[in-house]
């Protein structure tokens, strides 16, 4: 159902058909999500894929999307595969999500000037595969994250050595974090470039990490010099200046840093 070109998203069904319709080819199409969604008994293919990747808006209105589970089988997978110059906003997310591929996350991939905004993501994350796994956004390449927060638990599996994973968002290089916050758990048995924020940032035109907040845990066997509360590492290449303004929980109280990171 549309209302003035606009998707009315109210139920599982309205969701599965409108990720149909954006993988069919209208990868530019606007919807709003007019009621909480259990996605219970349902089998949900991702909106947007690398082949067609979502260019429109999704704007959740403040509802809550429950009992959604995905194991993902491809890289760039998650609620949304791939976000293109599009926004996904004002959504919360619980259920489970498994990533057995690269890029995997509530947005597997976000470019091209997309903006993630005002999304939580309670989705508990089992992590199979090694590398870009975020609780937000998997693999943030030319995009935003605004005010998001990760509140699930994210878990790298025992035999698998994660690289450029983290509770907000997995990997960067031209992105922008900005006012978000972890609150979740992360648990791994060993660990490179992981962190509540963000786990990796290699590019010297790195647009910023900035007012965020970590309080969330760390269940971590044997940490490597690369798990941090708010940006486990940021290449030598990486300007220091756009790190600014971010705070972990250390004791009762505050700490401004990266808390531990080679930043």
């Amino acid at each position: 159902e549309q209302c003035d070109g606009i998707y009315q998203i109210g139920n599982a069904l309205d969701l599965i058909d409108f990720a149909g319709v954006v993988n069919g080819g209208l990868s530019s199409a606007q919807a709003v999500i007019t009621a909480d969604i259990d996605l219970s008994g349902s089998s949900f293919t991702p909106i947007g894929n690398t082949l067609m990747p979502f260019r429109g808006v999704l704007d959740g209105q403040g509802h809550t999307i429950t009992n959604y589970h995905y194991e993902s089988a491809a890289e760039s997978e998650g609620f949304i595969g791939s976000l293109y110059g599009g926004t996904v906003e004002n959504l919360t997310i619980e259920g489970t999500l498994v990533a057995k591929n690269g890029k995997t996350g509530f947005v597997g991939v976000a470019d091209a000037g997309a903006v993630v905004r005002n999304i939580v993501s309670r989705l508990n994350v089992d992590c199979q595969n090694t590398g870009h796994c975020g609780g937000v956004v998997g693999s943030l390449l030319q995009a935003h994250i605004d005010r998001c927060t990760y509140d699930g638990v994210f878990e790298i599996q025992a035999d698998i050595k994660g690289d450029s994973d983290g509770g907000v968002a997995g990997y960067t290089n031209l992105g922008h974090i900005t006012n978000s916050l972890f609150t979740g758990t992360i648990k791994a048995n060993g660990s490179n470039n992981l962190g509540g924020i963000l786990g990796y940032v290699n590019n010297a035109s790195f647009q910023g990490l900035a007012n965020n907040l970590s309080t969330g845990s760390f269940e971590v066997a044997e940490p490597s010099a690369t798990t941090a509360a708010v940006l486990g590492h940021a290449n030598t290449n990486t300007p220091k200046v756009v790190l600014t303004n971010n705070y972990y929980r250390e004791g009762c109280g505050l700490e401004s840093g990266m808390k531990g990171a080679q930043a």
